[in-house]
């Protein structure tokens, strides 16, 4: 056999083998490439852009089914941590969530976006009380919050600021090389609900 068939047949032999996987390209998995729909069903779905990149998890487990996708509700506070298939972490820290309200009390934390580690803060603790900023990081309009059927679904959009251990500093001294825009973001997810 000579070299020029041998490849020949190395490339069609690669070329069947992706023909069948969920890819673009071959690498990225199809679902990752695009945002979910809106929905408000408890789809268990998330994602938004970074930077204009896409961050799309879904429920699963990771490398089978999807990624993690995490929601808890403790009576005051929702929690949503998710990660896509490049292990990229994105939690949200949601104050007092109600259906149809459009909320800027949150906090928003993404991790191993091309090895740097973001923030967005707007409230935090002090001596056991909440404590809500002004800063203007963004909103998250809740279209859905049903603590009967456990669903809660709804688009967000934020800014932050570059972040070591996750300690913001003033994001209005960052440079536009060091700041996160997360737009088109939505979530439809079922969620644990524990008072405590």
């Amino acid at each position: 056999m000579t070299i020029t068939k041998f490849l020949l047949l190395l490339i069609l032999l690669d070329l069947s083998t992706c023909k069948g996987c969920e890819c673009t390209g071959c690498g990225e998995p199809e679902w990752a490439t695009k945002l979910p729909p809106e929905t408000q069903t408890g789809e268990n779905t998330y994602g938004c852009y970074v930077n204009g990149d896409p961050f799309v998890a879904r429920y699963g487990f990771s490398g089978v089914d999807g990624t993690p996708i995490y929601a808890d509700y403790n009576g005051q506070m929702l929690n949503i941590i998710t990660s896509d298939y490049k292990s990229r972490d994105i939690i949200l820290y949601i104050l007092y969530p109600k259906e149809n309200a459009t909320l800027s009390s949150f906090n928003v934390f993404a991790n191993d976006f091309n090895g740097k580690k973001y923030a967005g803060i707007n409230w935090w603790f002090n001596d056991g009380i909440i404590v809500e900023g002004n800063q203007d990081i963004g909103e998250i309009n809740i279209t859905k919050f049903d603590t009967i059927n456990k669903i809660v679904s709804g688009n967000f959009h934020c800014k932050m600021g570059k972040s070591q251990n996750f300690n913001i500093l003033d994001m209005n001294t960052y440079k536009l090389d060091s700041i996160a825009n997360i737009s088109q973001g939505r979530f439809d997810l079922i969620m644990n609900i524990n008072h405590y």
